[in-house]
């Protein structure tokens, strides 16, 4: 099992993925991982493909000054930004093998494409195990470290109650009054609507004519429990 494992979105800056590997003292029984939109289909003279390509230059001239052989310990993953279901897609699976790999993970959210950090993000959280988190501000003044269990505790801890899921998938299936919903998932009525008004606050399931139904968001949520 590898030592740690350090992922990173690609900016069109390399300061942020030096910090991030200064700060943690990056060695050679590390791996680092870096996500970049993806860039090598461009036209060589494409200011993403440019820009990218200069930061990587830059990423491995650093490693190489530290004594690292970028070529040992760099990995560079392509990820498609058509949509954030297509990037989650793609990004979630990454941090979980990383996750399996290695019982240190940490991630780095202070640059790159805001697609790539927010499904970073999200895949961090969908991830059981422990995931370290590290954002640097723009002015380098201050740095903050969590874990995606303790941002889970804090955010999420209302969806750990496995009856708000159960109300989830029994809405997928189509518009349900309540009463209908209490009869598919086997809870009181009154269990049922106090759980539906917590979701609405969430903004994971809406009241219609006919019934409720899941948001988008809560559409989202269900398909993130399935990768």
């Amino acid at each position: 099992m590898l030592q740690r494992i350090f992922i990173s979105p690609i900016g069109f800056t390399h300061r942020f993925i030096v910090d991030f590997l200064v700060h943690y003292r990056v060695t050679l029984n590390d791996k680092l991982i870096l996500l970049a939109r993806k860039y090598s289909h461009l036209p060589p003279s494409s200011e993403t493909r440019m820009k990218t390509e200069e930061t990587l230059i830059r990423v491995k001239e650093y490693l190489l000054s530290t004594g690292l052989p970028p070529d040992d310990i760099l990995e560079v993953r392509e990820i498609p930004v058509e949509s954030l279901w297509t990037c989650l897609s793609n990004i979630v699976p990454i941090v979980r093998e990383c996750s399996k790999r290695s019982e240190h993970v940490y991630i780095n959210l202070s640059c790159g494409m805001r697609m790539i950090v927010t499904a970073l993000l999200i895949a961090s959280l969908l991830t059981p195990n422990v995931v370290h988190i590290f954002l640097e501000t723009e002015d380098s003044l201050h740095v903050f470290e969590t874990t995606n269990r303790r941002i889970r505790s804090i955010l999420f801890s209302d969806m750990l109650d496995s009856n708000y899921i159960r109300i989830l998938l029994a809405i997928s299936e189509g518009k349900r009054r309540v009463r209908e919903i209490a009869n598919k998932v086997g809870l009181s009525v009154g269990a049922v609507s106090k759980s539906l008004a917590r979701l609405r606050e969430l903004e994971l399931v809406e009241k219609t004519t006919d019934g409720f139904q899941l948001t988008e968001i809560g559409h989202l949520l269900l398909k993130l429990r399935e990768l």
